[in-house]
C-alpha cells in the first residue's frame, strides 16, 4: 500500500501524469477510486478490508506440509575489479562472481528468519555499525549497515545460506 501511495504521489507532481491520474483513477488505485461516486469507493475499500481479514482468519495460506516441502534458490552474478587501481584507471571490470542464496519456504519461513535475525543483529551490533557508518547516519543501504556485522553467519546457522560458487 505504501508503494502505491508513493507512486501516486510522484505521478501527481507533474501535470501530464496528474492529468492521467485524474482521468483513470480506477486504474491507478486498483479500483479503489472511480468517477462513479463515493459509494463505489467506500464499498470497494470495505471489500478490500474484509478480504484481508477473511484471508487471515480462514487459513488460506500454505499448509504446514506445503511449507515443509518448499524451498528457494536464487543465483546472482556480479562483475567487479580485482583491485582499486583498476577502478581509478578507468579499466573494465576483470572479475566475475557467482553467488547463491538458498533456504526454506521463502514467503513465511525464510522471510521471518531474515527479519528476526536482521533485527537481532542490528540491535546487538549497533556500536559496530555506528563506528562503520559514522555517527551522523542518514539514509543507509542494508549493505552498509550490515557490513560490519555477522548477519550472514547468523542467517546461515538459522537455515538461510549464502554461497560463493
Amino acid at each position: 500500500m505504501g508503494l502505491v501511495a508513493s507512486v501516486v504521489a510522484m505521478l501527481a507532481k507533474f501535470r501530464p501524469t496528474r492529468n492521467l491520474l485524474l482521468r483513470h483513477p480506477e486504474f491507478f488505485s486498483a479500483g479503489g477510486f472511480s468517477h462513479e461516486g463515493k459509494l463505489s469507493c467506500l464499498l470497494q475499500l470495505f471489500f478490500f478490508s474484509c478480504s484481508s481479514i477473511i484471508l487471515i482468519y480462514h487459513n488460506s495460506g500454505p499448509s504446514e506440509e506445503d511449507m515443509a516441502n518448499t524451498s528457494f534458490k536464487m543465483d546472482f552474478f556480479g562483475r567487479g575489479f580485482s583491485n582499486s587501481s583498476r577502478v581509478e584507471a578507468g579499466e573494465e571490470p576483470d572479475v566475475i562472481i557467482k553467488t547463491r542464496v538458498h533456504g526454506p519456504e521463502p514467503g513465511y519461513v525464510a522471510c521471518s528468519i531474515i527479519i528476526v535475525e536482521s533485527a537481532l543483529c542490528f540491535t546487538e551490533s549497533l556500536d559496530d555499525i555506528v563506528k562503520f557508518v559514522g555517527e551522523k547516519g542518514g539514509v543507509l543501504t542494508a549493505g552498509s549497515v550490515f557490513y560490519p556485522t555477522d548477519l550472514i553467519e547468523r542467517l546461515d546457522s538459522a537455515g538461510v545460506h549464502f554461497d560463493v560458487l
